[in-house]
């Protein structure tokens, strides 16, 4: 049976699963990617793949009027964040990669939807509940098993900068989003000014870096990367988003992600994965579901 002829709720469950399992290869694209070129190599290939792809959205989608008429502080809102987002969040997030093992840098990376709800505290004014408390020590837990590479008893980590670049790629993230959604626009069009802007800037530091050419294999990687990371999915995850008649049900699948990036990296990467890997990922997402009870989505 095709697609269109199925009921629009386990269309929208279809499409979602479909991104999750794009999202799921992502992290081995990355280490896969970064064999061959460096992070801002990869990062410049992958953001203006993206803003292709953003380009024709908005053509097809015939949303350019939607993009000019916005106030003009709105567009220099959306430029500026670009400077966060693909900018200095990818930056972070790919030299963390280039340091960790992708089993260690994507579960650091996950937790940023706990960063997200501790930040809306202060700047949506929720009240800190016990709830938030646990979903915290669960999480940061968590980041502790992770980071221990197998060895949870081993008091010092064996890259701290790496631990600390994926970490702190959450809290850019959860920074990110917070703002993105002050600006009452579509999301495609949000995604087209950010990378408006990110795509020349991260060109000019690409070009004040070391210019060279790439390797054809990092090449095909960094356009992979920038169409199921950045691009294609988000368009196909707002599509299922749109059409679910229960978002949150919808949204909860993105949580698989991690889990069966796992696989990949074992059978892609040929990384043994540490037992505290698993056990670590599963208090971070414990921490996440405690924190969101309760509380909707920022």
């Amino acid at each position: 049976m095709r697609m269109q002829n199925t009921p629009g709720p386990w269309r929208a469950e279809v499409l979602a699963l479909w991104a999750v399992f794009f999202w799921s290869t992502v992290a081995t694209a990355f280490k896969w990617t970064l064999r061959w070129i460096d992070p801002l190599d990869m990062l410049l290939v992958a953001s203006w793949t993206s803003l292709l792809i953003y380009t024709v959205a908005m053509i097809r989608q015939r949303l350019w009027t939607v993009f000019l008429n916005l106030p003009g502080r709105d567009r220099w809102f959306l430029f500026l964040l670009g400077s966060l987002n693909p900018t200095l969040y990818y930056i972070v997030l790919f030299n963390a990669y280039h340091r960790l093992p992708a089993q260690i840098a994507q579960p650091l990376n996950y937790t940023w939807p706990m960063v997200l709800s501790l930040l809306a505290i202060p700047l949506l004014r929720q009240r800190f509940r016990l709830l938030d408390f646990i979903g915290l020590l669960l999480g940061f837990f968590g980041v502790w098993l992770v980071s221990s590479q197998g060895n949870p008893g081993r008091l010092e980590v064996s890259d701290p900068l790496g631990v600390t670049l994926a970490v702190g790629s959450s809290v850019l993230w959860a920074t990110y989003w917070l703002l993105n959604v002050r600006i009452p626009a579509p999301e495609i069009v949000k995604l087209f000014g950010n990378f408006l802007f990110g795509a020349p800037f991260i060109t000019l530091l690409w070009l004040g870096h070391h210019p060279h050419p790439m390797p054809f294999k990092g090449f095909v990687g960094g356009i992979y990367v920038g169409i199921f990371e950045m691009g294609w999915t988000f368009l196909l995850w707002m599509k299922a988003l749109r059409r679910a008649t229960a978002t949150a049900r919808v949204a909860n699948l993105v949580y698989l992600s991690p889990v069966v990036s796992l696989f990949f990296i074992w059978g892609i990467l040929k990384e043994p994965i540490y037992w505290t890997t698993p056990m670590g990922l599963a208090l971070i997402l414990a921490g996440i579901w405690v924190q969101r009870r309760g509380r909707p989505t920022p």
